[in-house]
């Protein structure tokens, strides 16, 4: 395999905790890559590593002129503001030096800020989209709309590596959790009115950092729910194998595949979700979970009480068989074998 210059954000130095699943989902891709053997070169995108998002933008101008002659092919990860400051730059400087260039793009709305953006920011979008070698996106959606502009356009999903082997068959105990990102957009207000309507014996907690101000730990007290702080990355597993359900209703048009769900499937435990086109994606309502019309309290708390000990079991092992889907190692050597081909 060619050595490869990979961009993307890596592990927040400072409040560590609040690393989001982008990347999550780097860090893994570089630890799968060393696991292989892959020679490769790493250079830093996350804004909140850098003084502010002038510095980090030389910085990262400055490592991909120092190490760009090194390498053979450069792979760009990031989001949407990553693809409009750093990639127009980086196919520049690929067909300056003759190198292939991939693009990742994580989450799910990329479609909308697209649209929503004036006619500069679309002709950057599609300028990027047309000039890289090969794109990559995280929803199937994404491949079919933007496979437009570059016929090499390939589906990359939110994956994971099954680290954990639970105990199966698991037992149902109305357990419910929240994992994620604590705000608004991820549909915490409905949790927290439908823990109002549910009788006596269950437990909902939720685990995560309080984003943005809009709550705080009071706030939860009025609710039959139990606040318990974020997690570190390698508690999220261990606390998530200690519950029946996972609770996600989230309703942010920018989401992707959560990460939280595919490790959720890894330990069988299914979830409860919402309808938004993305999560469909990757859970069939009645199959490895519930889905739920967004913001809708009614059918949490329906969802809620729909699991029960005679159906848990067929929920629980369809999650643990859709886990293959979304298994790293395979989409990581997918990966490579396209950079294989563009580095030829």
């Amino acid at each position: 395999m060619s050595k490869i210059l990979l961009i993307g954000p890596r592990t927040r130095k400072i409040n560590p905790e609040k690393t989001g699943g982008v990347i999550v989902l780097f860090e893994q891709l570089i630890n799968e890559l060393d696991q292989l053997g892959v020679e490769k070169i790493i250079i830093d995108a996350n804004g909140a590593n850098y003084g502010n998002k002038i510095s980090a933008f030389l910085n990262i101008m400055y490592q991909m002129l120092l190490n760009i002659r090194k390498v053979d092919h450069v792979s760009l990860h990031g989001t949407a503001a990553t693809y409009l400051s750093v990639a127009p730059f980086a196919i520049l400087l690929c067909r300056l030096f003759r190198k292939t260039l991939s693009l990742r793009k994580f989450a799910g709305n990329f479609n909308q800020f697209y649209e929503n953006g004036g006619k500069f920011r679309r002709g950057i979008i599609e300028f990027i989209l047309r000039n890289a070698d090969y794109t990559f996106f995280e929803t199937k959606f994404l491949v079919e709309y933007f496979g437009k502009y570059n016929e090499n356009t390939f589906w990359f999903p939110n994956v994971r590596e099954r680290t954990f082997t639970p105990e199966l068959p698991r037992s149902f105990n109305k357990r419910f959790v929240f994992i994620s990102h604590v705000s608004k957009g991820k549909g915490i207000d409905q949790i927290l009115e439908a823990s109002n309507q549910l009788e006596p014996g269950y437990t909902i907690d939720i685990y995560g950092p309080i984003m943005y101000g809009e709550y705080s730990e009071k706030d939860f007290k009025n609710y039959n729910v139990n606040y318990k702080g974020a997690l570190k990355h390698n508690e999220v597993i261990p606390t998530l194998n200690k519950y029946d359900v996972l609770l996600l209703p989230s309703y942010r048009a920018e989401e992707g595949y959560p990460g939280i769900i595919i490790e959720a499937y890894s330990l069988g435990i299914p979830i409860i979700s919402t309808s938004l086109k993305s999560i469909k994606e990757i859970c069939d309502n009645g199959v490895e979970g519930l889905l739920v019309t967004p913001k809708s309290i009614p059918e949490m708390v329906f969802a809620i009480k729909y699991f029960n000990r005679d159906n848990y079991q067929k929920f629980s092992q369809q999650a643990f068989k859709k886990f293959e889907v979304f298994r790293s190692d395979i989409h990581t050597n997918k990966f490579l074998e396209t950079l294989q081909l563009v580095s030829q």
